[in-house]
């Protein structure tokens, strides 16, 4: 950590949106401010994160809602925060409104866009398609897309697709997906200036900022009944 402390640096960003709560535990020896972009893992410092949780409950309801009743939450194999994070969301929200858990099973589908589409080519020649699908990640998505292409399942006519972050429509056939629009842009200047502010006026008490999300709809979700 002697970078970080080199009388030179006023402050440090830590970007932690891949890191597990052991991998903070050289960082406990930086003695200047610093602040934790995108995960909770040190309670002795700020830290700026997505309302991941609040945001897959919310599009997880809006399913619901539409009459969805057999949900299959798709997974990146990777752990980071913001997906554990997402798949309490999904969980909670299941629980909540009262749906069988073993129809809405989380899958782990692969750790990139290729492993995606092959996880879901083969599951689904064994598998029936559920109501609605909900994909953690742009990977997952863009992977899951290019799936049901291979196999003509027709989006929403067959299912309902909604994704977390956005996906470009010319990466998508031009279907624009459904979506929970999570604000980085902004959220990386909130985590800015919450590091410059530390600099300068230092505080005892530590924020979690959490930047709400929004859901966007698209053309990618039908009425179950309908």
């Amino acid at each position: 950590m002697a970078a970080c402390n080199a009388p030179e640096v006023a402050g440090v960003l830590l970007y932690a949106t891949e890191m597990r709560e052991e991998d903070f535990a050289p960082f406990r020896a930086v003695r200047k401010p610093l602040v934790v972009y995108d995960h909770v893992c040190s309670p002795r410092h700020h830290c700026v994160v997505a309302d991941n949780e609040d945001g897959t409950m919310e599009l997880t309801r809006y399913l619901i809602r539409m009459g969805c009743r057999r949900i299959e939450y798709l997974a990146h194999k990777h752990y980071i925060y913001n997906f554990e994070q997402r798949r309490i969301g999904f969980i909670g929200s299941i629980h909540l409104m009262g749906l069988e858990r073993e129809a809405c099973p989380i899958l782990y589908a692969g750790y990139g866009i290729s492993d995606v589409e092959s996880y879901m080519k083969e599951w689904l020649k064994e598998h029936p398609l559920p109501d609605a699908y909900i994909m953690e990640n742009y990977q997952v998505s863009i992977g899951l897309m290019r799936a049901l292409r291979e196999l003509n399942i027709k989006v929403p006519e067959q299912v309902s697709l909604i994704g977390i972050d956005e996906v470009p429509d010319y990466m998508t056939d031009r279907l624009k997906i459904t979506c929970l629009h999570i604000d980085h842009t902004n959220r990386a200047q909130v985590v800015i200036r919450q590091l410059v502010q530390e600099i300068r006026d230092p505080s005892h008490i530590k924020l979690k900022i959490v930047s709400r999300s929004r859901l966007v709809e698209g053309d990618s979700v039908r009425k179950c009944n309908e």
